[in-house]
């Protein structure tokens, strides 16, 4: 049986990732990052903390009230960005 990094070499150097063949067991490692990775790295750690805080504020609003708006709603008002008609926020309901 290959190593893992055999197989992760393998799998990126094929272009191909087959998941089923990698193992699952987690293995601590640390990598050096200089400081311009680092800071890219927390601002999109920071980024994804903010989207993930505010679905959930979203959800737990929806929870409380049953407001809502569709899909479909939120995508035709998303349609008018940045055209001389663009409408207000869709209203949320029940």
């Amino acid at each position: 049986m290959a190593l893992l990094s055999e197989r992760i070499a393998f799998a990126v150097h094929s272009n191909h990732l087959d998941i089923r063949s990698m193992t699952t067991t987690k293995v601590p490692m640390s990598i050096r990052l200089d400081a311009n990775a680092r800071e890219r790295l927390k601002a999109i750690a920071a980024r994804e903390y903010a989207w993930h805080q505010s679905c959930d504020g979203a959800l737990k609003h929806f929870d409380e009230t049953g407001l809502h708006a569709t899909h479909e709603e939120v995508m035709a008002w998303m349609g008018t960005w940045g055209t001389d008609r663009e409408s207000p926020a869709s209203v949320c309901h029940p």
